[in-house]
């Protein structure tokens, strides 16, 4: 006797075959790590854009881990695309450009991880959210560990209201 398996099923594990992610929920980033750290979930994730700086984060976060991703725009105003990760501590990063960090935490310390290689794509840009997906290389750095970040995210919450932001100095009008 030969058994009927729905479609969606078929697809939804031949997906999880190929190391694919679920799809995520809004405002979330669904995500999976292997190497040191191994494991997979949904992080809340938020997005702010700093204009003065032509920079894009996105902070994402559940329980003992968290992602965050710095995009270094080419130009003032956001716009989709590819970028390539970069360690954070390069001396001049050529724009555009992503820097990334990885963090979890045992009960013996908290491995922080840097970004040395990989690409984040900015597919989408709505009036105040922001998609797209992210697959990194870390490096722990306190030692030769690595970890792999692959992930993806819809309508992450987009801020541009954040004042003063950046790294150059606040105008005196922000100051007070």
């Amino acid at each position: 006797m030969r058994r009927i398996v729905p479609l969606g099923l078929v697809l939804a594990a031949m997906a999880c075959g190929r190391g694919g992610t679920a799809s995520p929920q809004p405002g979330l980033l669904q995500a999976t790590w292997s190497g040191r750290d191994v494991g997979s979930g949904s992080l809340e994730a938020t997005a702010l854009y700093c204009p003065r700086d032509s920079t894009l984060q996105i902070v994402s976060h559940a329980g003992d881990r968290g992602i965050g991703v710095a995009l270094h725009l080419a130009s003032a105003v956001p716009d989709t695309g590819t970028f390539g990760f970069v360690h954070p501590e390069t001396q001049f990063i050529v724009r555009p450009a992503a820097t990334g960090a990885y963090r979890f935490l045992t009960i013996e310390a908290l491995h922080p991880y840097v970004s040395r290689n990989g690409e984040f794509r900015l597919t989408e840009i709505g009036p105040d959210w922001i998609s797209g997906s992210v697959e990194m290389t870390l490096v722990a750095q306190s030692g030769p560990d690595t970890v792999v970040v692959r992930g993806s995210f819809v309508q992450v919450p987009l801020d541009s209201s954040i004042t003063p932001c950046g790294l150059a100095p606040p105008k005196p009008a922000e100051i007070f």
